[in-house]
């Protein structure tokens, strides 16, 4: 529900899900769950003639959890945010936010136990977790001009009892035994630790109408960096490491063509039992037909083809679970069609 106050408009708003998840066969790591979520939220927000403004939210949920093994888990979570901004005629836009979120445990970092062929772990959860809370400080500052603009934005997060997977032990019942290795996959089991984080990236964009060739040129470009460490001192797993990115784009109206590439670091900033992550640097092209001057009715289509990874670079992604066994794809070519209506 959409309001205005007097010059303060907010939303106020109620969400419910209720969720039956059962796994079967071979797939089944977890046993059937009944899930049932009931939140209300309000958002308000007031903007000054002289360009200050202020938003603030606060969200109450309920949340149910209840697995046939295990029983029956209840979670309260509050959650609310404050921000401050202000806008400048010259294009300088600051602002500051804080918040607080709470996460309830989904099912598998509470139930699970059992072979997960999708991650290629056996994976134990902890039917006693509690709510996961991240209080967040961010500032952003950026700077819109005629053909330039640059931004940045910096944030740390505490978090208490965070939520993470880890490599662990777990009771195998054939065996009578706890062990690292179960039926061929290695053990990972959902633990909480307090947290912090610490990140933020930088951009920025450069407009050149009618540059060399005859094209409008745009060059972008961002870099994005994050750190985080458990309380015990370990790192947090499967952070991404320090990317940049950058693309250049040339269009003529009716035609347009694009470089862009992606470098990450090495990631050797792992969790405990997680193996580093080699960088690497990645070159896309693609090139683009407006053809919607020749199909009636419709505002926007376009053909294109993309060249993605187009030196074949071994590519693994710090981020994902199954890293040391398959790698992204190497080189490939799209064709296609997109059109807005």
């Amino acid at each position: 529900i959409d309001h205005a106050l007097g010059d303060i408009e907010g939303t106020a708003g109620l969400q419910f899900s209720d969720t039956d998840f059962n796994a079967v066969g071979e797939e089944a790591f977890i046993t059937a769950t009944q899930s049932n979520s009931l939140g209300l939220f309000i958002f308000e927000a007031r903007e000054y003639t002289n360009g200050f403004g202020w938003e603030g939210g606060l969200r109450l949920e309920e949340v149910e959890r209840d697995n046939v093994t295990f029983g029956s888990r209840d979670f309260t979570m509050l959650s609310g945010s404050f921000g401050i901004h202000r806008h400048w005629d010259n294009g300088l836009f600051l602002g500051a936010q804080v918040s607080v979120a709470e996460r309830a445990p989904n099912e598998s970092e509470l139930f699970a136990n059992g072979a997960h062929l999708a991650t290629d772990q056996y994976e134990v959860g902890n039917p006693d977790m509690d709510v996961e809370r991240g209080t967040n400080f961010e500032f952003t500052a950026r700077w819109l001009g005629e053909n330039l603009s640059l931004g940045a934005n910096i944030f740390a997060t505490s978090f208490n009892e965070f939520i993470y997977l880890t490599p662990g032990v777990a009771f195998h019942e054939e065996d009578g035994e706890f062990e690292d290795v179960i039926d061929g996959f290695p053990v990972f089991v959902f633990d909480q630790e307090d947290a912090d984080f610490f990140g933020g990236e930088i951009y920025g964009a450069y407009h050149l109408e009618d540059g060399p060739l005859g094209a409008h040129w745009d060059f972008e470009g961002s870099l994005d960096l994050v750190n985080a460490e458990l309380d015990n001192g370990q790192n947090v797993p499967y952070l991404p490491p320090a990317t940049f990115n950058g693309d250049v784009t040339a269009d003529w109206g009716m035609v347009d063509a694009s470089l862009g590439f992606s470098h990450a670091a090495d990631q050797d900033d792992t969790g405990e039992g997680i193996l580093e992550t080699d960088g690497y640097t990645v070159f896309n092209l693609s090139a683009g037909l407006d053809v919607a001057e020749f199909v009636p009715g419709v505002n926007s289509a376009r053909l294109f083809v993309q060249a993605r990874n187009i030196t074949d670079e071994e590519v693994r992604y710090a981020t994902s679970v199954l890293k040391d066994q398959v790698p992204a794809p190497g080189r490939n070519v799209r064709f296609g069609i997109s059109s807005r209506f």
